[in-house]
């Protein structure tokens, strides 16, 4: 991995809210090194920002899905007060409740979720057995690594 690219992977798990120690471990790059970068680059700023926003889209897009619901609810309630027999959603709506779905949910697993989960698996195994953590620790750094260049291709 050249420069560009260990910077690149330092800042990916910096703001996926890993601490600078962790990064430098996982990267086998030098503590100093880390927080030059994250330095140079405000990444403590940037993180901040955008755990904000993150929080904000996700409240918004629930807020949506809430709204979509309860039309439609209401829509179904007033069918059956005026007699009408049920009726199918409408394309529309369905398409709208699945992008939004879609959205929330996703597709594929993402680098960050990879770096979660992996994370509290070792939480996981050292509070069980702290040595073997220790051990399993740099493969599973390998592995983050790995899927991150598959992710990337």
């Amino acid at each position: 991995m050249n420069k560009d690219e260990e910077r690149s992977a330092a800042k990916d798990l910096f703001m996926l809210g890993r601490d600078q120690q962790y990064v430098a471990r996982m990267l086998k790059i030098s503590s100093a090194t880390m927080s030059k970068w994250a330095k140079e680059g405000n990444w403590r700023e940037e993180r901040s920002t955008k755990f904000s926003l993150e929080e904000s889209r996700a409240d918004r897009m629930l807020g949506l899905i809430d709204y979509q619901i309860e039309a439609l609810q209401a829509t179904t309630e007033r069918n059956r007060k005026e007699g009408e027999t049920l009726k199918l959603l409408e394309k529309g709506d369905i398409d709208a409740l699945s992008k939004l779905f879609a959205t929330i949910k996703g597709k594929d697993l993402s680098w960050s979720q990879y770096v979660n989960v992996t994370r509290e698996l070792i939480e996981y195994v050292s509070a069980r057995d702290n040595d073997l953590a220790k051990l399993i620790v740099e493969h599973t750094d390998s592995f983050l690594m790995h899927k991150r260049e598959l992710i990337a291709a």
